[in-house]
């Protein structure tokens, strides 16, 4: 049975929730994905009176990571299935054309 959310401690918990509260940011013209905006950690942390914050904090990099890395990998997958279904869609028709 895979571990659930309260299988872990206490500091990978509130990584995980502060986490989701923070917003994500993507560059706008290529649409690649760049990570949580880290500017309101410390409010989150403190209005959710979290403990052991270099700890908590260190989990949330290591989610951000992860994440990171996937969603750009699966995002990459996702731009190449679509040039190689454009690139096969259509007919292509040869011509004999005489000058």
């Amino acid at each position: 049975m895979p571990p659930t959310l309260e299988d872990f401690p206490y500091e990978v918990q509130a990584a995980f929730f502060i986490y989701g509260l923070l917003p994500d940011l993507w560059i706008g013209q290529s649409g690649t994905y760049q990570g949580k905006d880290w500017a309101p950690i410390k409010s989150l942390l403190d209005i959710y009176q979290i403990e052991n914050i270099p700890v908590v904090c260190n989990f949330v990099s290591d989610i951000q990571r992860i994440y990171t890395k996937d969603i750009n990998e699966r995002m990459e997958r996702e731009r190449k299935a679509q040039e190689r279904k454009s690139k096969v869609g259509g007919k292509k028709y040869a011509h004999n054309v005489r000058s």
